[in-house]
This record gives C-alpha cells, sequence and structure tokens, in this order.
C-alpha cells in the first residue's frame, strides 16, 4: 500500500448546516468516504467583560448600565460582544441594599452587584438672606426671604426652606446677631445687626380730675405716659416714669412733671380745701301740717358730703326757706347750706277737731285745758264755732272754767270720757 494522504483529494461536506454530513475521499479513480457530524451554534456563557461605571446608587435612583460590557462564549469556541442585545433586569432601587442585577440573553443569564444607600443630606447653604437684616432691640426677626438649599448624597440639591429649623438670638442686647439654621443635622448661619432703639418723643395724657382735695394723692388711674421710639413702635411708661412738683398738703394751683429718659411734660392740677359737693336729708318726725302751721325741723338730720368724701352733720347750720302752709296739698320746704340746697315734702291737711281739742292736733292734752281757761276769762279771742262746739265739754253751750277742768283731768287720767252723761 502506498499512503496518498498529501496527493488525496478530499471534498468536504456542507457545514452551513448541522447534522450528519459525509467526506468523501478520491485519488486516481479511486474514492472513499466517512460520515462527520456537524453541530449547530449555540450561545454557552455570558460573559461581563466590563461593570457598569455606577456602582453605587441612592433611594430612587434608577439604574445606569453605562460602561457595561456583556460578551457570549459560543460552543464554537468563538466569542461575540452582545451588549445592546441583552435584556437587563433591574432590581428594585426603592429599599437601600445589596442588590443583583440580571442580564439575560437567549434563555443564558449573569448577574452582578450594585448597593443601594439611603440620601443624607451632605451640606446646607443659604441660597438667599432675609431681606431685613436691621433690627431694633426687641424687635421680632422677620424670615421673609429667606431661602436655604441642602446638597444630597445622590448628587441633588434641594430647598428645604420650610423644613429647616431657625435658632433664633437675644434680641433685648444690641449687637451683631448670628442666626443658626440645621436641617438633618447639617448647619449654616446668617448675621443680623440689632440696633438700640431710642425715644423720639413722650406724650403724656394728664388724669381726667385737674382738682383735689387737701391731701388726697394724684389720680394716676386715669393718666398715660407714652414714650415713642425711633422703631415706630410705643410703649406705656407710666409705672417707670418719675413724676414730681405735686404736694397735696399746699393748696393753690401746682404744675406735675412727668420725666422719661431725656425727655418731660408738665400739666397743672389745683388743690383745693374740701367742700360739700351734696346733701343728705333724713325728714323731721312732723310731715303732716295744718293751714297757717309752721315748719318744725325737730327729728330732720341734714349730712353734707364734701368733695374729699368725708360726710358731716350740719344739721344745725342749715337756713329753712321756703315753707307755706297757706294751702292744701305738698309743700316743698327748702333746705340751704353753702351754696347747696335740698327739698323736703310734706302735706298741708284741713284741721279736725275733736272734743277737747283746741288746736286740731288730734289730741287732747293739758295744753287744750289751757287754752279753754284761757278762752273763759278773755284771752284768746279768735276761736271759730268749729272750735267752741269742741270745747263744750259739758254740752251746756258755753266754754267755761268748767270745760277747761274736765279736759285737764281726762287729759291726766282722771276721768274716762269727756262729756258727762
Amino acid at each position: 500500500s502506498l499512503d496518498v494522504t498529501r496527493s488525496a483529494a478530499v471534498k468536504n461536506a456542507d457545514m452551513t448546516t448541522a447534522g450528519t454530513k459525509q467526506v468523501i475521499i478520491s485519488y486516481m479513480d479511486k474514492e472513499a468516504s466517512f460520515d462527520i457530524t456537524v453541530n449547530g451554534i449555540k450561545a454557552e456563557s455570558l460573559n461581563i467583560v466590563s461593570l457598569p461605571i455606577k456602582m453605587q446608587y441612592h433611594l430612587g435612583e434608577s439604574f445606569d448600565s453605562n460602561g457595561m460590557i456583556i460578551s457570549v462564549q459560543y460552543n464554537n469556541n468563538i466569542a461575540e460582544f452582545i451588549t445592546n442585545k441583552v435584556t437587563v433586569k433591574a432590581p428594585d432601587m426603592s429599599t437601600i441594599g445589596q442588590k443583583t442585577v440580571v442580564v439575560e440573553y437567549n434563555g443564558i443569564t449573569a448577574s452582578f452587584e450594585i448597593t443601594v444607600f439611603d440620601t443624607t443630606v451632605q451640606s446646607i447653604s443659604i441660597r438667599s438672606n432675609p431681606t431685613k437684616l436691621v433690627y431694633y432691640v426687641n424687635a421680632e426677626p422677620d424670615l421673609s426671604g429667606l431661602a436655604v438649599s441642602a446638597a444630597m448624597s445622590d448628587g441633588t440639591v434641594k430647598d428645604v426652606t420650610a423644613e429647616a429649623e431657625i435658632a433664633l438670638p437675644d434680641m433685648s442686647v444690641p449687637g451683631e446677631k448670628q442666626i443658626n439654621v440645621t436641617y438633618q443635622g447639617a448647619m449654616t448661619s446668617f448675621k443680623i445687626n440689632v440696633i438700640e432703639n431710642k425715644i423720639d418723643s413722650l406724650t403724656v395724657i394728664p388724669p381726667t380730675r385737674t382738682i383735689y382735695n387737701v391731701g388726697e394723692d394724684l389720680d394716676l388711674f386715669t393718666m398715660t405716659v407714652i414714650a415713642h421710639f425711633n422703631d415706630g413702635t410705643k410703649i406705656d411708661v407710666l409705672d417707670k416714669a418719675q413724676i414730681i412738683g405735686y404736694d397735696s398738703m399746699i393748696e393753690g394751683t401746682q404744675t406735675v412733671t412727668v420725666k422719661y429718659g431725656e425727655f418731660e411734660s408738665s400739666f397743672n392740677v389745683e388743690v383745693v380745701a374740701a367742700y360739700p359737693v351734696s346733701l343728705e336729708i333724713t325728714p323731721p318726725y312732723t310731715t303732716e301740717y295744718h293751714i297757717g302751721d309752721e315748719f318744725d325741723p325737730t327729728g330732720m338730720i341734714v349730712k353734707a358730703i364734701y368733695s374729699d368724701k368725708q360726710t358731716r352733720d350740719v344739721s344745725h347750720q342749715v337756713q329753712i326757706a321756703d315753707f307755706d302752709s297757706s294751702k292744701l296739698g305738698a309743700a316743698n320746704v327748702t333746705i340751704l347750706f353753702a351754696a347747696l340746697q335740698g327739698i323736703v315734702t310734706v302735706n298741708i291737711v284741713e284741721r279736725v277737731y275733736i272734743m277737747g281739742d283746741s288746736n286740731g292736733d288730734g289730741r287732747i292734752t293739758t295744753k287744750d285745758s289751757l287754752n279753754v281757761l284761757r278762752y273763759a276769762i278773755g284771752l284768746w279771742k279768735n276761736v271759730t264755732e268749729e272750735q267752741k262746739a269742741a270745747l263744750d265739754v259739758d254740752g251746756n253751750g258755753r266754754v267755761t272754767a268748767s270745760d277747761a277742768l274736765r279736759i285737764q283731768r281726762y287729759a291726766i287720767g282722771l276721768v274716762k270720757e269727756l262729756r258727762k252723761r
């Protein structure tokens, strides 16, 4: 036999399709053949040639495959880059932790891990200061115009003006003040200037009372003292003001001066001795009179109320005027004291005589018996017929000493009846 391997002709099988293929060997006019099997090309594995550039994420961020390179290894030992052909299954980015990213191609998968972190504040900054940066002492800071930004760990910047905490400084002392602004542990600050407010003017509204009695205190309850400041504010400083010039023990016009700081204002008051301002009258015992009677002040009490609110009994210092008992009905009696006057009202009624009553006062007394005796001896002249009838107690038609004796005995209780039976 002769080795003709190098000289023999080989007719290759169709290798473009999978299956059993015949390979024919020919030499001169002779040929021989054998079968081979052509397998189909299949992807055997995926290789992550290069991971994505971004491997760490903050909550809520979307997965970014930029930089990722994927290749496939076929069963024919051929490798191919297929990055744009794979399907990427992104993980849940709404929670923190290690997340698995799955890459799939024709049923073959590969995976790698990424990390999702919580978003945190890296720093905060004042985007714009408040519009107002200068204040007077005790003024309340106005934060209008303030804008605060927060730089987040995910690279974003957000407005946190509404959520930021503001630590207000002591505004009661003038000077430069730092106001600290914090948000989730991060802090920044800005400065304001507090200047002292000064009084521009002083307004004093005097008390409503301008006349005082000797010994009375100045009425501070109705007085107002207002300090006006250069910041436009005003406060009542009555309790802090100095009030001088008033002496309640000195009569006459007095100038009262109110001082506060460098400002002062004055007003005049009058200090006078106490004087009566009204009368209180308790009526007399007798308030019913007959025509022609004189006013009887017995039992009447007159009190004067003075300007110092003291009350004094002036019953024995009053004058009585205008009593007119000539007409029946109500009659006013004028009671005078100093420049004041009061009225006591009495009634004038008809005189009614009873048996033994000489003066019509409704009572039988020894005075009546004396009047009868005076009439009997001619000393009492103006006696009416009505009076005569009442005094004729023995009924003999004449008024005599006998009638006087009978009335006297009745008045002192020696007889039970006036007229003899």
